[in-house]
């Protein structure tokens, strides 16, 4: 369960101690704590984020082992990705190759993924088939 998924959107509106879920499938009984601070119009703007969220936001992640994440990359995608001279590029292979675990729609893993298609490492097609 990605609670703290939901807990990152609901923050960003307004200021939160927590979250509580007690049925994934009910929204009904799913409650805020919210800190002192947080006025009226706040506190309805995290319960919209609630109201609006699909319930998948609560899904577990799709993650793959390190080894997995890589091997959906070509060859020759891999290899022009080690041949780049773009810091940044060697900066996110690093990342990828000494995580325990990639999440797909960890925001990292999409930035990253992002700025490879951007550094005309990958297509977004290729993106999202690596990501899918």
């Amino acid at each position: 369960m990605q609670l703290n998924k939901l807990h990152n959107a609901i923050e960003a509106v307004c200021p939160l101690h927590g979250i509580s879920i007690r049925d994934a499938s009910d929204k009904t009984t799913w409650s805020i704590s919210f800190k002192d601070e947080a006025t009226a119009e706040e506190r309805a703007a995290a319960q919209a984020v609630i109201d609006a969220a699909d319930l998948s936001i609560l899904d577990d992640p799709v993650t793959y082992m390190t080894r997995e994440f890589k091997n959906r990359f070509t060859t020759g995608e891999q290899d022009a990705i080690l041949a780049s001279s773009d810091a940044t590029v060697k900066r996110i292979w690093f990342d990828f190759a000494t995580s325990t675990v990639i999440e797909i729609d960890n925001e990292d893993t999409i930035s990253g993924m992002e700025y490879l298609v951007t550094a005309e490492l990958l297509t977004e097609a290729r993106k999202n088939e690596i990501l899918s």
